[in-house]
């Protein structure tokens, strides 16, 4: 059980700030006596003396004083956060992001978001969609960044769109269709296609075939788009992605091409999840969008 409360922790503090009772009484709105009452409480109750007076100069923290001030300044900020309206940015956030996206599109917007707000503890949890969307219905992640698909059931309102992508076409360097500007839905049904198998990513793509009235040829499924690429640079097949790289080699270092896709293909949004509006972090929800926003400007 605590033996003192915030309040005095408040009007130790006070006293610290203004050098005096006097003036901590004043700026707090409380009576002189009562500022006087809750610093000698303290005393009594941790057994240190926690100020001097010298002439001209008031009251003055003693060692023990100084040391007990940072720690009733940080309690205070935590009680202030944890019972304010929400609207504080807070210390500490975990914001999740889709395998796929993380090297290409949150890296660097995580690295700008420290460089603006080096008080908040950022942590990240990678996962796929179905992982990311549950943690935040949980309420274990503050927001998450993936994919928009067509069965995200989010609510509006619990969305923000950070990027639109066009899917494009992957094939190795000297493949016959390397030397084309586009390529045709219909042309990749036709050859050997590496799939992504992430849940949901899978339908995406399955269903940009679908939609013609194709079905590709799968002869890989593999869970990483990395993976993909170098299995398409390696003359394994063709693919289909919506995240490219700022190079055309694969992690191996063989080459590829990135070809636009004929027709009017489905795009996919890259969108920021958060809990509902009455749910947590409101603040940093804010705060992250300022940052994607200033992110995105920057690396279009």
């Amino acid at each position: 059980m605590l033996r003192f409360t915030f309040r005095q922790l408040e009007y130790f503090v006070g006293v610290a700030r203004a050098g005096g009772t006097k003036g901590a009484a004043e700026r707090l709105n409380v009576s002189q006596s009562a500022v006087s009452r809750a610093v000698s409480d303290l005393e009594g109750l941790w057994g240190v003396r926690l100020f001097v007076r010298q002439p001209s100069q008031g009251l003055q923290l003693t060692s023990e004083g100084r040391a007990r001030l940072s720690e009733a300044e940080r309690l205070l900020g935590q009680a202030e956060r944890l019972s304010g309206d929400a609207q504080t940015l807070g210390a500490r956030y975990v914001l999740g992001y889709l395998a796929t996206l993380g090297p290409r599109h949150v890296a660097a917007l995580v690295a700008r978001f420290r460089r603006h707000h080096p008080e908040v503890a950022l942590s990240l949890v990678e996962g796929d969609l179905n992982s990311l969307r549950q943690g935040v219905a949980r309420g274990s992640l503050d927001g998450a960044i993936l994919y928009d698909v067509q069965s995200l059931d989010a609510r509006p309102d619990d969305v923000e769109i950070l990027a639109r992508l066009t899917p494009q076409a992957l094939v190795a360097q000297d493949h016959p269709l390397a030397a084309a500007s586009q390529v045709s839905l219909a042309e990749l049904a036709q050859e050997r296609f590496i799939l992504i198998g992430l849940p949901l990513s899978r339908d995406y793509f399955l269903g940009l075939f679908a939609a013609e009235g194709l079905q590709p040829r799968v002869v890989h499924e593999v869970r990483s788009a990395g993976m993909v690429r170098a299995l398409v640079a390696n003359g394994e097949g063709v693919s289909i992605l919506t995240t490219r790289p700022a190079h055309e080699l694969s992690e191996d270092g063989a080459s590829l091409r990135y070809l636009a896709l004929s027709g009017r293909p489905l795009t996919q949004d890259i969108i920021a999840l958060f809990p509902p509006a009455s749910g947590s972090a409101p603040a940093f929800r804010t705060a992250l969008m300022e940052i994607a926003q200033q992110h995105h400007a920057a690396v279009r």
